[in-house]
């Protein structure tokens, strides 16, 4: 009944948080919004700034850096099973 007990206070106390935090995220999100929507600089410069057609130039930087991330999930993945699955030790019988 404790274990029940302490797990809900533990949710609970991270519902609150997290309430918070999308709380203080919403309040930012406002301000922020409202100052580059009354802003006619960063109007212009959000304009400006976008592309009209993806660049197939980035096609290759984006192979690298999807194999780049391959790489470390697979050697991510071998490092935590190795650790977690230790090899067995051999018994002298």
């Amino acid at each position: 009944m404790k274990v029940v007990h302490l797990l809900l206070s533990w949710l609970v106390l991270l519902l609150i948080i997290a309430t918070a935090f999308l709380a203080w995220i919403t309040i930012y999100a406002r301000f922020v919004v409202d100052s580059i929507l009354t802003n006619t600089h960063w109007q212009t410069a959000l304009k400006d700034s976008r592309l009209s057609a993806p660049d197939v130039a980035y096609f290759p930087d984006f192979l690298y850096r999807a194999g780049l991330l391959a790489v470390f999930c697979m050697a991510g993945r071998l490092v935590f099973r190795l650790r977690l699955n230790p090899v067995p030790r051999r018994t002298k019988s």
